[in-house]
């Protein structure tokens, strides 16, 4: 005679399954018509139930990511064109106060260009249209042309900025080399106050390439920590008018874990912070 835990026992490989979030496996129906094949056949529609609202909400979220991706293409021309036009005017004799509007609009279109090749690069990722092209990269050509974009912004609240790579070749994907250390050092830059030290390390330790960016910033607080590569975050002892998308880490956290890297921080308020990132070398 059969006991409870015996008619039971089939139910236990789907429940475990759905207990960590895979819907996939059916309820093995018992032929016999009693009490329990009732219990297996209500599991069963409320499995199939999950699973379809599981699929609309996957087709809502892949409607709103395919617009973002159409809004920041048609988003990113317009842009492209002030800052160009910009760029142009600022080689005119300007007045004091000219000069101030205008470094005042470069500077938000760029942020706003920003902002617009994260939405790309997260609408691709979401997507699964984020190829990734390993290609031999020149630290040396990467690092000297990032560290030229933020001279701009460093030089007039007087960061010490310091490197130290090796010049070699590496095998790796560009778009995610430049991404990782383009969010890192914009976040170092932004935040860290005038006299303040921001160091970029690179070091080669096969099969894996090390990268430490490490600030003299406001630092993040501690019951914040969880938070920090989420959507959206921003710490609570920054100011809140600093211009910014919330996006950078949550994209750079998002790419290094598709591309099977690590990221991790230690941070304290008032000392800074130090990103860590280990890629693959291919």
């Amino acid at each position: 005679m059969s006991t409870i835990s015996d008619k039971l026992a089939p139910l236990l490989p789907v429940l475990a399954s759905a207990s960590v979030g895979d819907f996939s496996k059916d309820v093995p129906i018992p032929e016999t018509d009693d009490e329990f094949t009732e219990v297996y056949v209500g599991i069963q529609i409320m499995l199939e139930t999950i699973r379809e609202q599981i699929a609309a909400l996957k087709q809502v979220d892949q409607v709103k990511t395919e617009f973002l991706s159409i809004a920041a293409h048609q988003l990113r021309t317009p842009l492209s064109s002030i800052k160009w036009s910009s760029e142009i005017i600022s080689q005119d004799p300007l007045t004091s106060k000219q000069s101030t509007h205008l470094s005042y609009i470069t500077h938000s279109t760029q942020t706003l260009i920003d902002l617009v090749n994260s939405l790309l690069d997260l609408s691709r990722l979401e997507l699964g249209r984020y190829v990734f092209e390993p290609q031999t990269v020149d630290l040396k050509t990467e690092i000297d042309r990032l560290s030229s974009e933020f001279q701009p912004q460093l030089h007039p609240k007087h960061i010490q900025y310091s490197t130290d790579f090796p010049t070699v070749p590496v095998r790796i994907d560009p778009k995610v080399l430049r991404t990782v250390l383009q969010n890192l050092l914009s976040n170092s830059v932004k935040y860290t106050p005038a006299g303040g030290r921001i160091h970029l390390q690179i070091q080669i330790k096969p099969p894996s390439i090390i990268i430490t960016v490490t600030d003299t910033g406001p630092g993040i607080p501690p019951s914040q920590h969880h938070q920090v590569f989420t959507k959206l975050f921003r710490a609570s002892n920054i100011n809140p008018n600093e211009p910014g998308s919330g996006l950078g880490l949550y994209l750079t956290k998002t790419i290094i874990d598709h591309y099977h890297g690590q990221i991790d921080f230690t941070s304290h308020p008032g000392h800074g912070t130090v990103f860590v990132v280990t890629l693959p070398l291919s």
